[in-house]
């Protein structure tokens, strides 16, 4: 419970808060990232450090994701729960990203169009609807 209910202990209280805060950060860099591309092509450091930021991000977002399916009682309401879904689409497709970055030997895709997969990106959008879970 400590992962999903905030008024459980003081542990779980920070949890949410930390959830949040990395919510509100994350969804406001992706905001900012995709005002600062439009119009042109980013290009050297300016892309590796809003690549590696985001990476910190789904990566945090996957662990945490990870370790409430593997604590919770009931794993198919889990994978059911709309909120759970947001949390699973909005990481899949930097993960399958980052697979077809990699296995391409680090171009831009080769000849597969990774726009598809940037757009469902755009989930992660929706994780600003789970501060009303935390904020109980």
């Amino acid at each position: 419970q400590t992962l999903e209910d905030p008024s459980f202990s003081s542990t779980a209280q920070w949890w949410s808060m930390l959830i949040m805060s990395c919510t509100a950060l994350s969804t406001s860099l992706y905001c900012i990232e995709t005002e600062f591309k439009l119009g042109r092509e980013p290009q050297g450091v300016y892309l590796d450090a809003w690549a590696i930021v985001d990476l910190v991000f789904v990566a945090f977002f996957s662990v945490d994701l990870t370790l409430r399916f593997s604590t919770c009682p009931d794993r198919v309401a889990f994978v059911k729960s709309g909120m759970n879904l947001i949390d699973a689409v909005s990481v899949i497709p930097s993960w399958v990203e980052l697979i077809i970055w990699l296995a391409s030997s680090g171009t831009a895709g080769g000849f597969l169009d990774l726009r598809v997969l940037r757009t469902l990106r755009l989930i992660k959008i929706f994780r600003v609807f789970k501060f009303g879970r935390y904020s109980r």
